[in-house]
């Protein structure tokens, strides 16, 4: 088959791109013969025990497994270490294929023993070819492509359980065979899985370019058992995660008893045989319908918190019903038993398994296989270990009865669900510290980190003393007023007072004989100096005496005069509001001179009266002139954002100054500047939508507090995102033509800009520092950051929003990505709104 076509069928059942084909067709089969071999030897382990063994041996054989499993989990770590991964499995095969026949054998010779050693291997086989499976698959697979093939891969070693059960059940009913003889059927399984393994890429790392792959002389990471327990230990996660485990393999444990014991005392040994294998084909055969039809909706409607909680919710509800079970009714004990070890293979073949999957998928690497190895091998057995001293104790010793075996079970299980709370927590957070900053937000940084009024008014009161003594000592009575004279400045200014005298406001006065300012030495120190002079500039008599001169200097329009009304400006800021010469600042705030401007806007924005209002945006549109007006806006507070709005909002302004005020409002921070921007944004206006998301970005990081309706901002997501799919599909159509590269340049900066605006939207409704994580990893493009970014998305956004967005973020070829979006475009027709949580 070529490769083609392969991809065509495969493309069907599972989303693939072309080059992944052949690999995961062969990892697939790999898993379906591992799977059908198992579930040869799964019912030939218990039949072969019960025949020769009591029941009550099961808890010895429990915990002499989990005993001698801890030195097969160091010899496998050691193997590991040692050997590549490919020498490494087909050696395990090789020993497992010829195992089987030597078995046969010594069956043969009707020994005692040989069935308590034949359980122990066939758990061996069993914990071993499932951990090497998905080790292989990890090493191959990047975790998001993972991620995607698990389900897939599910289903493989569900359908070879189905193949194998089904073998297991016709074959123990033969003269020919029956049940010691399918021992020989077990090995053309695996020789076959062998072929299938040396079928597989010669260099695992040929499937992960984007992996570092190590320097030939550096040193090995250690993977031996005690190495693998170190790194466990260090992460709490993993702690978590091996808690999650031992709890959910201990109630496996006690339901597996609990069914053995009444398959003991209803089957003989050939019935028995029969009996587990028609058993085991149903449970497969409900396994994979689970999987099917449940296992991806779950994960995909509720997420994977709730995933987490169907199996020990539904365990529970089965254990509760044992305890009104008559304990002598063996075929009543034989129905619940066996639905409730259905229920609980069903699920941990199904659900359980692809979520255990999707659990170390935040683990790094090269950690992933040292705690894989531990908890798969180790907690495993020494959940069953735990599991038979409980069971020893409560069946041999205090005899309980199987239904009332069942408080162990929802003992275990209410252990399990309070671990998945805290698993769940701890999944999100190891996500996040995966995702790193990349660059950090370079405004909150500069407004955290250093007072920019006070910088800007230090360097215009040195500035100023070139220009004019007056300004110079306006601009020093501010910086006393504010208290932002460290100790360095005021030396600096004292040490200059034989050039500038602190009398120069004398002049600016125009008084007279004593001076009513003392010299900068005592200046400084004095607090109420500005309390002072304010109230002079206000006095109706200095009004009256400086009416005439402050008009006529307002109205000049000599360049000889700039200086004058510089001064003028600066002094009107000083008076009081409803002082008759404030009015001044109407013709000033008019002024071509932009040093005049700057200063009347200051004085403007102290008075803070409405009519300069508008007087104050125009200067927003030129350069010169931009920073003083949005700082003068800024001292009005909140009370003005209604107007700013009304001008954000009228197209017939200029676009600069439109596009100017967004960030003014952003720097109120506040919840009714927020409101008006949603109001805009809600217009989408083509010229300024970048400009206010931007603001509301920023309004949200400097203020974590503000809220937002979800369905207001979810509606205005589902445009962004309409219009990134519209963006794709032109940009599809434009790569198509050698012609158009300028256009599709053109329409893949767009995309990149659309797609920020989505994160930024997303921000006001999800933590800011999350949403720019994702954003700032996405945008990376390596393989592990955009995976990461998107598994945060995934179990944070609700399931309409990710419904939506997705598909637009996955990874894939541009002409698939293009039917994604026609179907994503589709969709938003019939639904043209997505509400969000506010």
């Amino acid at each position: 088959m070529n490769e083609k076509r392969m991809h065509r069928l495969l493309k069907r059942v599972v989303d693939i791109q072309p080059e992944e084909a052949r690999t995961t067709l062969l990892f697939f089969m790999y898993f379906f013969l591992m799977m059908a071999a198992a579930y040869v030897i799964l019912p030939l382990k218990t039949s072969l025990f019960l025949k020769k063994l009591k029941p009550e041996m099961l808890p010895v054989a429990y915990l002499v497994t989990a005993l001698l499993m801890s030195f097969v989990a160091s010899f496998n770590s050691r193997l590991l270490q040692r050997l590549n991964r490919k020498r490494y499995v087909a050696s395990s095969l090789t020993f497992f294929i010829a195992g089987l026949p030597v078995f046969w054998l010594l069956f043969r010779t009707g020994r005692l023993w040989v069935s308590m050693v034949f359980w122990f291997w066939a758990e061996v086989f069993l914990a071993i070819s499932v951990i090497q499976f998905w080790i292989l698959v990890n090493d191959v697979y990047a975790p998001r492509q993972a991620k995607r093939f698990i389900g897939f891969f599910v289903s493989g070693g569900l359908l070879g359980g189905v193949a194998g059960s089904l073998a297991a059940s016709f074959l123990s009913r033969t003269k020919v065979l029956g049940t010691e003889n399918l021992l020989l059927v077990c090995p053309f399984l695996l020789l076959a899985a062998l072929g299938i393994l040396f079928a597989l890429p010669k260099s695992l790392a040929e499937m992960r370019p984007e992996q570092e792959v190590r320097k030939k002389g550096a040193p090995k990471s250690r993977v031996g058992y005690l190495q693998s327990l170190r790194v466990l230990l260090k992460s709490r996660y993993l702690v978590i995660l091996s808690g999650v485990m031992l709890s959910g393999f201990a109630v496996t444990k006690f339901i597996d008893f609990q069914f053995t014991r009444a398959l003991k005392v209803r089957f003989n040994d050939d019935e028995r045989t029969a009996f587990l294998g028609v058993f085991f084909t149903l449970l497969l055969v409900a396994s994979y319908l689970l999987h099917v039809f449940l296992t991806n909706r779950v994960l995909k409607v509720f997420g994977l918190r709730i995933a987490l909680f169907i199996a020990p919710v539904v365990l529970a509800v089965g254990a509760v019903f044992g305890f009104f079970l008559p304990a002598g009714s063996a075929p009543t004990i034989m129905v619940w038993t066996s639905l409730m070890r259905g229920t609980d293979k069903s699920l941990s073949h199904s659900l359980n398994q692809s979520t255990r999957e999707i659990l170390y998928i935040p683990v790094p690497a090269e950690t992933k296989v040292k705690a894989k190895v531990f908890i798969d091998l180790f907690v495993n057995k020494f959940a069953d270990a735990l599991a038979a001293l409980f069971l020893f104790l409560a069946f041999n010793l205090l005899h309980f009865s199987i239904p009332a075996l069942s408080g162990l079970t929802l003992a275990f299980i209410a252990i399990w669900i309070l671990l998945n709370q805290r698993l769940f927590r701890e999944y999100v957070g190891v996500v996040k510290k995966n995702l790193t900053l990349k660059w950090p937000d370079a405004d909150k940084f500069v407004f955290d980190q250093v007072d920019v009024d006070a910088t800007k008014l230090v360097f215009d009161t040195l500035e100023s003393k070139q220009r004019s003594s007056v300004l110079y000592a306006m601009n020093l009575m501010d910086l006393i007023k504010k208290d932002k004279l460290s100790p360095e400045l005021k030396k600096i200014i004292s040490m200059k007072s034989s050039e500038v005298r602190a009398g120069s406001l004398n002049a600016l006065m125009d008084v007279g004989g004593e001076a009513l300012v003392s010299e900068w030495e005592d200046a400084i120190e004095d607090k109420d100096m500005d309390k002072e002079i304010r109230e002079v500039l206000s006095l109706d008599v200095y009004q009256q005496l400086m009416r005439d001169r402050v008009e006529k200097i307002a109205e000049d329009q000599s360049e000889g005069a700039v200086v004058s009304q510089m001064e003028i400006a600066k002094a009107l800021g000083m008076m009081a509001a409803d002082a008759p010469l404030v009015q001044n600042l109407c013709r000033l705030l008019k002024h071509d001179s932009p040093e005049v401007v700057r200063y009347a806007l200051e004085s403007a924005g102290r008075q803070k009266k409405r009519e300069f209002v508008p007087l104050i945006l125009a200067p927003l549109a030129r350069p010169g002139t931009r920073q003083a007006a949005a700082a003068a806006l800024l001292e009005y507070g909140d009370r003005i954002a209604g107007t700013i709005k009304d001008f954000l909002a009228d197209p017939s302004e200029d676009l600069k100054l439109r596009r100017s005020l967004p960030e003014i409002l952003a720097q109120m921070k506040t919840q009714r500047a927020a409101d008006m921007l949603v109001r805009v944004l809600k217009r989408r206006d083509a010229d300024v939508q970048a400009d206010v998301i931007e603001a509301l970005i920023r309004i949200r990081s400097w203020n974590p507090s503000l809220s937002f309706f979800g369905e207001e901002i979810g509606v205005e997501v589902t445009s962004a995102v309409r219009k990134a799919c519209i963006l794709v599909l032109e940009l599809f159509a434009a790569r198509k033509d050698s012609q158009k590269a300028a256009l599709a340049a053109e329409h893949e900066n767009a995309l990149g800009r659309t797609m920020k605006q989505i994160f930024g939207l997303l921000s006001l409704l999800y933590p800011p520092e999350d949403m720019m994580r994702a954003y700032q990893n996405y945008r990376e493009g390596t393989k592990r950051s955009m995976d990461y970014a998107l598994e945060l998305l995934e179990n944070m956004l609700r399931r309409d929003v990710k419904d939506m967005l997705m598909p637009l973020l996955e990874e894939r070829p541009l002409d698939e990505k293009a039917l994604v979006c026609r179907k994503i475009l589709k969709a938003l027709e019939k639904h043209p709104g997505v509400g969000l949580p506010t």
